[in-house]
């Protein structure tokens, strides 16, 4: 038992560490599922951002924003509602317009708009489809309820919230567990 039985152990511990598999790591978690399309945490996380610098045309949006899991959900929900209706989709020039805003406030400092890119892991072809999605669910809940020209911002907010409270009763949506 002497230096061959240690040698044989050392060896033995040194190679055995590499047949164990990686541990997992988390690279995004899951908070909803609407339509089954996911929701992560990293789409809150961007929305929170977007919410700040890029406003709604639609008023009853901009309160729903302070609930950001809750406005991806409803924004998912009319997207779906929405599918591919060209009435619903946006031209470049309406992308590019409110990509442009976000730009704009973004590059008042040397780096900012790549650090804002990197730190939500998107491109600027992610970052349009984000902005499309929304202006989609904008199209689709003025064309249903309107704008409300002839109603306060707050009547037009409780219609929304009764209206789209009917959407997601009859919606194929679930949180993710915990």
């Amino acid at each position: 038992m002497g230096v061959w039985t240690i040698w044989i152990g050392i060896m033995h511990l040194m190679f055995s560490s590499w047949a164990q598999p990686p541990s997992p790591t988390v690279i995004d978690r899951i908070e909803a599922v609407v339509e089954g399309r996911p929701i992560t945490l990293s789409d809150v996380e961007l929305e929170k951002s977007l919410a700040r610098l890029s406003p709604s045309v639609f008023s009853p949006f901009e309160t729903r924003r302070k609930q950001p899991l809750q406005f991806l959900i409803e924004i998912q929900l009319l997207r779906h509602l929405a599918g591919d209706v060209p009435l619903y989709q946006p031209n470049e020039q309406e992308i590019r317009k409110r990509t442009k805003i976000i730009y704009d406030q973004l590059e008042t400092q040397p780096m900012v708009y790549a650090y804002f890119m990197m730190k939500h892991a998107v491109n600027d072809d992610r970052l349009a489809r984000v902005i499309k999605n929304v202006i989609i669910a904008e199209k689709y809940a003025i064309r249903n309820l309107g704008k409300g020209s002839n109603e306060s911002a707050n009547e037009l907010a409780e219609r929304y919230r009764i209206w789209i409270e009917r959407i997601k009763a009859n919606a194929n949506f679930q949180y993710a567990e915990r």
